[in-house]
């Protein structure tokens, strides 16, 4: 995940959005918030590249915030 070309950048943000927004509901459901949830590598790894990417478009002069990149509420 750590050699994400340009050209599949788009692909990585609409698939990065879909399984943020899945852990995101999953640790909504009710009656599991006194338990810790540990997310999987997966969501893991994708919230470590997105914050990659935002730190890259930020020292490139853009202004970009991690919830903008894919439109995610937190990562």
């Amino acid at each position: 995940m750590n050699d994400t070309k340009q050209e599949d950048r788009p692909f990585f943000i609409i698939f990065s959005r879909i399984v943020l927004q899945a852990w995101e509901a999953r640790e909504q459901v009710p009656g599991e918030r006194e338990t810790l949830l540990v997310p999987p590598r997966i969501v893991a790894d994708i919230r470590k590249k997105v914050m990659q990417m935002t730190s890259a478009f930020g020292a490139d002069g853009n202004t970009t915030q991690p919830g903008d990149v894919l439109g995610a509420s937190r990562f």
